[in-house]
């Protein structure tokens, strides 16, 4: 097995900012834990739950036919467990898979299955052309780095095995590991040697991940996947259960709940106007040890104006530190300063705004439009995706900060 690292490749034109607004409510963003491991198959069903299942955005096609007497390999199940599999042939396509939080930061993973197969007699194998690319996001950021590349060589094939994943690292420097057969004779079944299992190791400190998946082949080329697992091995020190800040009109109210604790000295609570960049604003003790639920609450009587982030700091008896997901909260709303909302291309701003300079905000406070404007004039957004955004005015009178809804 060869196992490289490389530039990009032609096909990886997907290293730009992806720009994914998360649905926020008008006052509160909640963070949920999920179960610690998650698997997509391609079965048909397509779930967002807490209970096992990844979700995915995209069309990808299924296939649940084996292959023939006279493919390679023969006669061969194209999923790993029974119904179907992702199958690619004579195409591109791509599967986002939905956004996942981990309740510890450390030990976690990806994993996916893959199959390569020769449709129409032996000769017709993958290639280093045909490849599966895996683009990997952490912790809520908007940037999906190039990670792993599976491709074959020499008309290769291999059916799904039992065999050890192959293991790469996340490095988050857009230079993929490649994972890919030796140059040996054309056509040969590498079943066994490690191509169809493949994990990729997730840094400590990774509280949120999202994985964009791209693959290609060529006529009489099949690339099967399946089962791509999100998970973690690492024992829970601190099991988070919910994480939750809302506006009052006392402030900002900060909860949060364990399941259980183990070494826990205590929680510091952070707060900042961008997902990148925060300060600690309170510190609560936490309970050492215990296999109780506890359930902690904090006031912040002075948040600041519009959006806010909110994390928590875990620290252990030891030193470790672990941080939360990022919630987002908008504080001191006001009568609605444009229409209409939703909106399917443009806003009208009010007209007794006046002067405007403006920036529309995604869900991670990175800005995607600005400019200047006046009251009664009118904001094009049909370059935005379909989703929610936050509309920041500044006039004479001050700053807001709205949310609106992108409808395509």
């Amino acid at each position: 097995m060869q196992r490289i690292y490389a530039p990009f490749s032609r096909l990886s034109v997907f290293s730009r900012t992806l720009l994914l607004a998360a649905t926020l409510s008008a006052g509160t963003l909640a963070s949920q834990a999920q179960s610690t491991t998650a698997v997509q198959g391609f079965n048909g069903s397509n779930n967002n739950t807490t209970t096992g299942e990844l979700g995915y955005d995209g069309e990808p096609t299924l296939r649940s036919t084996p292959t023939s007497a006279s493919d390679q390999p023969a006669s061969a199940n194209v999923y790993t467990s029974p119904g179907s599999s992702w199958a690619v042939t004579d195409a591109t396509e791509s599967v986002l898979l939905r956004p996942r939080y981990f309740t510890n930061f450390t030990g976690n993973y990806i994993q996916l299955r893959v199959g390569a197969f020769s449709l129409n007699g032996r000769g017709n194998g993958l290639d280093d052309v045909d490849q599966v690319q895996v683009y990997v996001s952490v912790n809520n950021s908007p940037t999906y780095y190039y990670t792993a590349r599976i491709n074959g060589r020499n008309n290769s094939t291999w059916n799904f095995s039992s065999e050890t994943a192959t293991t790469v690292g996340y490095d988050g420097d857009n230079n993929p590991a490649i994972i890919q057969p030796g140059n040996a004779g054309n056509g040969r079944d590498y079943t066994g040697d490690g191509f169809s299992n493949v994990r990729i190791n997730l840094p400590g400190g990774t509280s949120q991940v999202r994985v964009y998946i791209v693959a290609n082949s060529g006529p009489n080329e099949l690339w099967a996947i399946d089962d791509i697992t999100i998970g973690s091995n690492s024992p829970l020190p601190v099991e988070l259960k919910s994480f939750t800040a809302d506006a009052t009109a006392k402030g900002t109210q900060v909860r949060w709940s364990t399941a259980s604790e183990k070494d826990n000295a205590g929680f510091e609570v952070q707060r900042g106007a961008s997902s990148d960049k925060f300060e600690t604003i309170a510190r609560i003790a936490g309970h050492g040890t215990t296999t109780q639920a506890r359930s902690y609450e904090w006031l912040d009587a002075r948040p600041l104006a519009g959006v806010s982030y909110y994390r928590l700091r875990q620290t252990d008896t030891d030193g470790t530190e672990t941080f939360s997901p990022v919630v987002a909260v908008k504080s001191g709303s006001k009568a609605a300063a444009f229409y209409p909302n939703p909106t399917t291309g443009s806003v009208v701003l009010a007209p007794e705004l006046g002067a405007v300079r403006y920036r529309i905000l995604n869900a991670l406070g990175q800005a995607l439009q600005s400019g200047e404007s006046s009251g009664g004039s009118t904001i094009d957004v049909r370059a935005l995706q379909a989703g929610a955004y936050f509309l920041e005015l500044q006039t004479a009178s001050g700053r807001q900060v709205q949310r609106f809804l992108r409808e395509m």
